[in-house]
């Protein structure tokens, strides 16, 4: 048998032989040779038993190391409920969730990599489109035929080119701060009306070029806790998409509502709303629903949903009642 070239069950057995030939011989010469021949029995009958338990134990032991190769080779799980009580049985149960654990922060650490993987893709994608635009423009600008408003029309473009990219860039910096919990935020009160007014003005200029009314129906008297810079990007962001989709002549409204368990803000544009199939994924990176710019990368909302996310608030999206998309975030009240 295999198991008994095995030195422990060697040891044992030889342990169990020298015992029972001292005892034997004990037996002989004290009470002769029929007691001697009775307790040379009694022992091959309890090291017989005894290399038994052994070898049952070791046999199981070895079972039980296949069953764990098999688990880390991906080949089967090991059935909890078919072990008895037991030591044994409690070490393989406590070793399989040991194993199920590192199979499940295996798999976690694989759907990582390619997230990783998609990410820089993606990134690489969002940020060549522009390179490739600047280079095309400086070639353009190296003619020898380029007038002087065609020089200063191209250069313009170019800055505009750069100033995706940089935009690019602190965008997903932020994202990855966020991601990795190091972001600081400084939430302090802040009055909801100041605080939409600044999140709008960088984009003032945009809605004029394209004839879009703003209006903002918020009282006064409203307030949240909150981090200034990052809520009025998040806030900006989401405008900034209304804005991109509602058409030359349209209106955007944001309004606002306060109740004791959350301060609710509202904003509705007059575009062709959002699909059914856009919808689930409006705010996943680098997502670009079927009306998108081509100059939409698909990480403003990300970030907007992120950023609220971490201060105790909530935003969702659906189309309202009369038509255009409808954007409705919440700040929850911290209750103590």
């Amino acid at each position: 048998m295999k198991l008994l070239r095995n030195p422990e069950v060697k040891r044992g057995a030889a342990v169990y032989l020298s015992l029972t030939a001292v005892v034997c011989a004990a037996a002989l010469l004290l009470f002769g040779a029929k007691c001697g021949a009775v307790a040379a029995a009694v022992c091959v009958v309890f090291d017989a038993a005894a290399l038994s338990g052994s070898v049952i134990r070791f046999r199981k032991i070895r079972q039980m190391c296949s069953e764990i190769d098999n688990m880390l080779h991906s080949k089967s799980y090991v059935e909890l409920s078919s072990y008895s009580e037991g030591e044994l049985s409690i070490l393989r149960d406590e070793l399989s969730k040991v194993i199920s654990m590192l199979r499940e922060n295996a798999d976690s650490m694989l759907r990582d990599r390619q997230y990783l993987s998609d990410s820089i893709a993606d990134i690489s994608h969002q940020i060549r489109t522009p390179l490739t635009s600047v280079n095309i423009l400086l070639s353009m600008l190296s003619g020898p035929d380029v007038t002087d408003e065609r020089r200063s029309e191209l250069i313009g473009e170019v800055s505009g080119q750069l100033l995706k990219i940089d935009w690019l860039i602190n965008t997903l910096l932020k994202i990855s701060k966020l991601d990795a919990h190091v972001a600081v935020f400084d939430p302090t009160p802040v009055g909801l009306l100041p605080l939409v007014q600044k999140a709008v003005s960088p984009l003032l200029i945009s809605l004029d070029l394209h004839d879009q009314k703003l209006s903002l129906d918020i009282p006064g008297d409203i307030s949240i806790t909150a981090d200034v810079p990052w809520t009025s990007e998040a806030i900006c962001n989401i405008i900034k998409n209304c804005m991109e989709h509602t058409p030359a002549g349209g209106s955007i409204r944001v309004e606002a509502m306060s109740t004791p368990v959350f301060t609710q803000l509202t904003v509705t544009d007059t575009g062709s709303g959002i699909s059914g199939e856009d919808l689930p994924h409006l705010f996943e990176r680098f997502y670009r629903g079927k009306g998108s710019s081509d100059s939409s990368v698909g990480i403003g909302l990300a970030l907007a949903r992120m950023i609220l996310s971490e201060q105790n608030a909530t935003v969702k999206a659906d189309n309202s009642p009369e038509g255009g998309a409808c954007f409705t975030i919440k700040f929850y009240t911290s209750i103590v």
